[in-house]
């Protein structure tokens, strides 16, 4: 990944459940950044057991958060998967978040206003958490 430019941070609280990672990472950007006038648009959220997600789909989310959507994420036949971009106007409302919830109660808090992009990729949905959850 550092081969990347991906800069990887360490989270000394990641015992603390998915939330903290999420407010690891903001933290870290926020201290690079102005807290008022950030320079970027939001986050992506992406869950590192879903490798199998194409860069497109990140572009076509980040895409959307740029362009204004408060939340948004890609769906596959109806369900909703990842990775989920936030807006930085929720920035404070993902810094109090606790638990290993990640910012589900903020999707469902928004979900009027979530863009969902409709994808024909399922690893949207693929959650690698043992061996055999790899298809051959």
């Amino acid at each position: 990944l550092l081969e990347t430019g991906i800069t990887l941070i360490d989270n000394p609280e990641a015992q603390l459940g998915m939330s903290s990672s999420i407010r690891c990472a903001i933290n870290y950007l926020s201290n690079i950044e102005s807290h008022q006038q950030p320079g970027f648009a939001g986050f992506l959220i992406a869950l590192a057991d879903m490798p199998f997600i194409p860069s497109t789909i990140y572009q076509q989310v980040a895409d959307e958060i740029t362009q204004g959507q408060l939340i948004c994420a890609p769906q596959f036949a109806g369900k909703r998967g990842h990775p989920v971009g936030f807006s930085c106007l929720l920035m404070n409302e993902l810094l109090q978040l606790r638990g290993d919830e990640g910012a589900k109660m903020i999707i469902n808090k928004y979900a009027e206003k979530v863009k969902l992009v409709e994808s024909k990729n399922i690893n949207i949905l693929l959650d690698i958490d043992y061996s055999t959850d790899i298809a051959t």
